[in-house]
């Protein structure tokens, strides 16, 4: 790790949440003490490290995650190949990134495990004759039931995971992260794949018909929703028509469904599962 730029890279997240030194200055660490860390020309004890980190709503793990150079430090180059095979379809590449990742550690440690899983989990989409045990599963859940603070590295793991996860613990777990403070960092990419998994939970819900924590989840993410982000502000009010339309059977959502889906076909947006859901409510309405 370079030690060096510890303290430039605490203040890249420090005025990206429009916090001023005197904003952090108090009578454990002082204003002279965190410029000249940021000007790394000194390194501060760790319990003061610790307790301006907190002040960041960071853990000590997730500053150096988003540092890039932590226990996850190969996470970030695992999900991009990840990604790129899956986009892809590219079901030879991806199990061959799985047969390298199996081999890459002699000792399974709680972490490796954790990403094999999610990746098995990617996979299964592309080819379901990759099995994910319901052990492997279990375990996956039991660790995200288990955080207390949700870091960048939980969110992503529980975003590429979410589709074998049991419709009742994916409500749960999505409140989970939308609870938890500590989470709502002003870092935009956070916040970016905060809202990202949080749709992919909620339609994940609305198709397994559980409603009533569906409405939940929709109401925790409409503040996150920003209107400059149009795909995600169309699919937002997509799924809120599907949850309106179980209280009031109008026709009038399911036409506004129909003018969102050709807004989202027009952005190149592909969108078979809400294609799905359009089928399905119409289908309900006697049309």
């Amino acid at each position: 790790m370079d030690y060096s730029r510890i303290g430039e890279r605490f203040r890249e997240i420090r005025t990206s949440q429009k916090l001023s030194l005197k904003d952090l200055a108090s009578d454990k660490v002082t204003y002279g003490q965190i410029a000249k860390f940021e000007r790394c020309e000194q390194m501060i004890a760790t319990d003061k490290f610790f307790y301006l980190v907190n002040r960041l709503n960071l853990t000590p793990n997730e500053f150096f995650y988003e540092f890039g150079d932590f226990r996850f430090n190969d996470f970030e180059q695992l999900t991009d190949r990840m990604v790129m095979y899956f986009q892809n379809d590219d079901k030879e590449k991806i199990r061959e990134l799985i047969d390298e990742f199996e081999k890459s550690e002699k000792e399974s440690t709680v972490y490796h495990l954790l990403n094999l899983t999610m990746l098995r989990i990617v996979a299964n989409e592309l080819d379901d004759t990759i099995i994910v045990s319901e052990q492997e599963v279990q375990f996956l859940s039991d660790y995200l039931f288990g955080v207390e603070t949700w870091t960048t590295y939980e969110i992503t793991l529980f975003s590429n995971s979410i589709t074998l996860l049991a419709p009742d613990l994916i409500g749960p777990l999505t409140l989970e992260l939308l609870k938890n403070d500590k989470s709502y960092s002003k870092i935009p990419s956070r916040k970016a794949l905060i809202r990202a998994t949080t749709l992919n939970a909620l339609t994940i819900l609305i198709k397994n018909q559980k409603f009533l924590i569906a409405e939940v989840v929709r109401d925790y993410l409409k503040p996150l929703i920003s209107k400059d982000v149009l795909i995600e502000l169309a699919i937002f009010e997509f799924l809120d028509n599907l949850l309106q339309y179980q209280h009031h059977a109008s026709r009038k959502y399911i036409a506004r469904n129909d003018e969102i889906l050709l807004g989202l076909h027009l952005l190149g947006h592909q969108t078979p599962l809400l294609d799905q859901l359009i089928s399905k409510m119409r289908h309900q309405s006697g049309r």
